[in-house]
């Protein structure tokens, strides 16, 4: 349980993690590749925030017939061995949208040099 939360939402983090076998080990294929799975972990006593655009219903344009629209949000977690442990290619859930990581998580840490929380910037493309 952290010392500190920093808010009262529920952000979920999409991740994958090393597939175990019965001794705890990470199970290889032929080729010596680690094998993953999936992971889903709901992270309470968060502050979940989507940048607001200057211009309402900013979109961009990709081709003449196609057009993309982002978000931004920045999400500030609770420090645990999980939210530390966020990096590029996992995901944020948020209400139901799933935000993609834009870099690694930042740990941020208090005066005296202990992990306090954790800082992370994604972005939502539809």
């Amino acid at each position: 349980m952290p010392l500190w939360n920093p808010g009262n939402q529920t952000v979920t983090i999409l991740t994958t993690r090393p597939r175990l076998d019965d001794n705890g080990n990470a199970v290889k294929s032929e080729l010596g590749i680690t094998q993953t799975t999936s992971a889903r972990i709901d992270v309470t006593g968060c502050v979940f925030e989507v940048e607001l655009s200057a211009m309402p219903g900013r979109a961009e344009d990709v081709t003449p017939t196609a057009t993309t629209m982002k978000q931004t949000a920045w999400a500030i977690l609770p420090y645990d061995t999980d939210t530390a442990a966020i990096k590029v290619g996992d995901q944020l859930e948020y209400q139901g949208r799933v935000f993609n990581m834009r870099g690694d998580s930042i740990v941020e840490v208090d005066m005296l040099g202990t992990p306090s929380h954790v800082f992370a910037m994604c972005e939502y493309q539809a």
